[in-house]
């Protein structure tokens, strides 16, 4: 062929550019012949050649392209609605937040702790587990990267299915346009090689009846391929360390610090300016039992999307309970185009009677998932006989009101999702699921007891909810779970505590009594009793001081795991008082635990600053980086008549807070 080129060189250009037009020509003939050959081959050596010819460029980039349309513009509870920007859902990379990490007693990128080799992620409901691996994904899309593939499986798709992970995974790459021998050699080579990064979402959504299985299906893929990067998302309390030998390395998510709220806020796509994202972060610093709620990623985003755009005058002020901001939040989203005046695209069905529906379907799919052992998705078949139980009582025949009620709710709540063409549906999140079934129960005590009898796990959540929208007393609930012997289950009797709209308080005060004095004691693996008795604390009931005190007490103690734990829980209150109590004890422990705070912890540290050279003060507003620590810092520059190591060292940490662009508009004005 050389020979031939050098031949054409002496008549210029245009030789070699009618050998060019000449092959182009013949391409098709020479695929076709290539491809005739390739079949001729004997099935080892086609094989081998799969494997050896590296997938890349086009086929690699349809995958890309793939992982960007699903990801994207996920879900993020309840901000699919278009707002007064008309953007509709606001894409992740517009509103994602880094989620940190719990690290070393401080906190650290959880991004940057999931790339190791093998990790469990844990987390709170509504942590943002599910949205970190998402970003993941995002981020390879955009890097260029060949070499380590990301890619999604879905745990709960093994309650219906028990294929191995490894054609789970094929089929992600088939969806993208690779040819199927092609996308299950790529696989295995990049199994083996470790080019591929698999994470397994949602464990905790694998049923009873499957979760040995899935367990021992994950135990044998980890062994069969050592050089692949894997992680595991989980809800904490739903792991109990099954796969601790192979997946040592948990990541447990953080709640958002201030930092990271005021950064969501900003980001916000309905806020148009930051004086809108600054006066709710404001409002939320004023209330600490509704910020509470703000440091889980879920919630935020609904506090966002309830306050943004034109919907504030019709939801009213914020709630600080959970039920009732889901109360809140579903009875806008069934009701939103009559309250904000969309005359072109009002419901036909009242938001009451969707509601009711919704409800019931909750409990429906939460009662036979449950009871079949799994978490999964409900029929067609299944919502449209819910619909129809509930026609008689609405007044309304079979024809035509059965299919166009269940497409407004489908497509104008967006509270549950149509996942597979009409076929199959799916709550937008599990909490709300957990929330409207509670609802269904409210006045049925017997019915969720016998529920959560049978299966607690699924529905420890949905009785938490239950004890906030019970239109009775919750005491014979709450006394049943609290006498159970396993400390997992009596730690519910205290969340359900935060929770109860009434209680008789000798059973409150006997729950208290309990937990205070196993404050930091064995067992207490995942912080669930820290958390617990921090979010009473955060209460301005006479209960919540209560607590307050009581840990106030135990955190001036000497060194111990119980001071420890009372130093955590005040760092979860979020509260002033707590804030100046830690800043009194002046040691590393309560010097973190203020830090974590943020700007409730400010006033407590600039006063401690401006009072002498407390140095550790001052390093703690820089580690806090709020807008609001900045301006402390700012006034520190100039404490004392000349130059000294308090105003040196604010200079240092101030400018090291200047590239936020918050920081600089709050010392601007």
């Amino acid at each position: 062929m050389s020979g031939q080129i050098k031949e054409l060189l002496p008549y210029g250009l245009g030789g070699v550019a009618a050998l060019a037009l000449l092959l182009f020509v013949a391409r098709p003939f020479l695929t076709t012949l290539a491809g005739d050959a390739a079949k001729a081959l004997p099935g080892a050596v086609r094989k081998l050649y799969r494997r050896l010819r590296p997938v890349g460029g086009r086929k690699l980039k349809r995958y890309r392209d793939q992982v960007r349309g699903e990801n994207s513009r996920v879900r993020l509870g309840l901000s699919q609605t278009p707002g007064s920007q008309g953007q509709g859902a606001p894409g992740l990379r517009d509103v994602y937040v880094p989620l940190q990490c719990e690290l070393d007693g401080g906190r650290g990128d959880a991004a940057t702790q999931l790339r190791g080799h093998r990790t469990m992620l844990l987390g709170a409901p509504g942590a943002g587990k599910s949205l970190l691996l998402k970003h993941e994904m995002l981020e390879w899309a955009d890097s260029g990267d060949d070499k380590r593939l990301p890619v999604i499986v879905n745990l709960h798709a093994c309650n219906t299915t028990q294929d191995p992970f490894e054609t789970l995974i094929t089929r992600k790459f088939e969806k993208a346009g690779i040819s199927a021998p092609t996308a299950e050699d790529m696989v295995r080579t990049r199994l083996e090689s470790g080019e591929l990064r698999v994470f397994f979402d949602g464990l905790d959504e694998v049923g009873t009846d499957h979760f040995e299985r899935v367990i021992q299906q994950l135990r044998d893929f980890a062994v069969e391929n050592t050089n692949c990067a894997m992680a595991i998302s989980c809800r904490t309390a739903a792991y109990d360390g099954q796969l601790q030998d192979l997946f040592d390395h948990e990541v447990r998510v953080a709640e958002f610090d201030d930092a990271s709220i005021l950064r969501f806020l900003s980001k916000w796509p309905d806020f148009t300016d930051p004086v809108t994202a600054a006066r709710l972060f404001q409002a939320l610093q004023d209330d600490p039992e509704l910020k509470v709620l703000a440091r889980s990623p879920l919630m935020l985003t609904m506090i966002a999307y309830l306050q943004s755009g034109d919907r504030p005058e019709s939801v009213g002020p914020l709630p600080n309970s959970r039920a009732r901001f889901y109360d809140m939040a579903v009875a806008h989203l069934l009701d939103r185009d009559r309250l904000l005046n969309r005359s072109e695209a009002i419901g036909a069905y009242h938001a009451g009677r969707k509601t009711l529906v919704l409800q019931r379907l909750a409990l429906t799919q939460l009662s036979e998932s449950s009871a079949r052992g799994d978490r999964q998705e409900i029929t067609r078949e299944r919502f449209e006989s819910v619909i129809e139980q509930l026609l008689p009582g609405f007044d309304m025949e079979r024809d035509p009101h059965l299919q166009r009620l269940l497409t407004e709710i489908v497509s104008r709540s967006e509270l549950i999702k149509d996942i597979d063409r009409g076929r199959h549906y799916q709550f937008t999140h599990l909490t709300l699921l957990e929330y409207l079934a509670a609802c269904e129960l409210r006045s049925d005590e017997q019915r969720l007891m016998d529920h959560y009898r049978r299966a607690p796990q699924p529905w420890r959540e949905t009785v938490r909810m239950w004890c906030a929208v019970t239109r009775g007393d919750c005491t014979r609930v709450v006394r049943e779970i609290f006498e159970d012997d396993d400390l997992w289950r009596k730690v519910l009797a205290l969340q359900c505590l935060a929770d109860a709209v009434h209680i008789e308080e000798s059973l409150a005060a006997e729950i208290l009594a309990y937990f205070l004095d196993r404050l930091g004691a064995p067992g207490d693996t995942q912080g669930d009793v820290t958390k617990g008795l921090g979010t009473l604390a955060a209460s301005s009931s006479p209960r919540g001081l209560r607590v307050r005190d009581a840990l106030i007490t135990a955190a001036r103690g000497a060194a111990s795991e119980r001071r420890s734990a009372a130093v955590k829980a005040l760092t979860v209150s979020g509260r002033q008082e707590a804030a100046h109590a830690l800043a009194q004890l002046r040691d590393d422990e309560a010097r973190a635990a203020l830090q974590a705070m943020g700007d409730v912890a400010v006033p407590a540290l600039a006063g401690e600053a401006e009072r002498g050279a407390a140095i550790w003060a001052v390093r703690s507003l820089g580690v806090v980086g709020t807008p609001a620590a900045a301006v402390r810092l700012a006034g520190l520059l100039w404490v004392g008549a000349e130059l000294n190591p308090v105003s040196r060292t604010a200079a240092w940490n101030l400018a090291s807070l200047l590239r936020n662009p918050e920081v600089r508009d709050a010392l601007g004005e």
